[in-house]
């Protein structure tokens, strides 16, 4: 499972089952309405025959309980840098660049607007060299009897532990279509764009296969950094970027949170004090020059976060951009 979890049609039946047969009665004071726990022993009941769904049910509850703790003001969360569970939209006078990190660190996927760049800015930017076709059994490859193959357009340089980090540039359609905040506060969805570069997504690096993908989490966050500058270089040529949009996988802040520290805000859809969830509410609060957008959605993510930082005339170069992104954007 990849993505902001429960963005993608193949989550959203796991987010269904891991919250059916939620106890509205466990939770009795504050905030306890908007969060309701999953029982234990619906979890328990889970493990036995569904250890997946299990596991998401906990980290269910661990989001719930957070949800409430800041909702009544018993946790402040406080900022720190995202790493890795988030999607950039950079906007610009020429259209539109995403850049998607994997909740789980493993996978990095850019999109954007325009004609491709050159392979000479991708190998410079990422370092990374033209790949060729390695020693392969054609194991887990239906049909298949091939002795080599190539599995990108790209790779990286052999790794300590195995493999290499492959990356590709052909666009499968599967590049996720975050949130983002235009400039007049609304919140929208990207469309789909036409150019990617992006991660191999799974390792099968082996020692009959040494030069195979390796998709680990350490290996694929090495690169982060680096696909923020391609994203930056593909922005300005693109025109003068006017804002960034930061969709993070989790939860990061309740509406009440936003109130404490002084955003001004307003209930675009919903109740105020409700969460019936599945984009039922959203709330958009303003400070200086930020926009944050909460929307209610699962109970793995009780409240989506995206936030829009605008770009002023102070940012003029890629490098200015990608360090802000990762100094600002990333970190809330």
């Amino acid at each position: 499972m990849t993505g902001e979890f429960g963005s993608r049609p193949e989550d959203e039946a796991l987010i269904r089952e891991a919250t059916e047969g939620i106890d509205d009665s466990v939770l009795s004071e504050g905030a306890a309405d908007q969060y309701p726990l999953i029982s234990g022993d619906e979890i328990v009941a889970a493990d036995e025959y569904y250890p997946l769904k299990g596991m998401l049910q906990r980290m269910a509850n661990d989001e719930l309980t957070r949800g409430r703790l800041q909702a009544e003001g018993e946790v402040t969360r406080l900022p720190e840098t995202h790493k890795e569970g988030w999607n950039l939209t950079i906007d610009t006078e020429g259209g539109q660049v995403t850049l998607w990190s994997c909740w789980t660190g493993d996978q990095l996927e850019l999109s954007y607007a325009g004609s491709p760049i050159s392979d000479n800015e991708i190998k410079e930017l990422l370092d990374v060299e033209d790949a060729q076709p390695v020693a392969w059994d054609g194991q887990f490859m239906y049909g298949s009897n091939a002795t080599v193959r190539q599995w990108g357009r790209f790779w990286g340089p052999k790794l300590p532990d195995g493999g290499r980090v492959w990356i590709e540039t052909e666009d499968n359609g599967s590049a996720p279509t975050p949130r983002f905040i235009n400039e007049q506060g609304i919140v929208e969805r990207t469309d789909h764009l036409p150019n990617s570069v992006r991660t191999f997504p799974f390792s099968f690096f082996k020692d009959e296969s040494p030069e195979s993908p390796n998709a680990s989490a350490e290996a694929i966050q090495e690169y982060s950094e680096r696909f923020i500058l391609l994203a930056a270089e593909i922005a300005f040529k693109l025109g003068k970027p006017k804002g960034v949009s930061t969709q993070f996988a989790f939860m990061v802040k309740t509406p009440e949170d936003l109130q404490r520290e002084g955003y001004v805000t307003q209930q675009v859809k919903g109740n105020q004090g409700e969460r019936q969830g599945w984009g039922s509410e959203l709330i958009v609060g303003t400070y200086g020059n930020e926009t944050v957008a909460l929307e209610s959605a699962n109970s793995v993510t009780p409240w989506v976060n995206v936030r829009r930082l605008g770009v002023d005339e102070s940012v003029t170069t890629p490098h200015q951009l990608a360090q802000r992104i990762i100094e600002e954007d990333l970190y809330f």
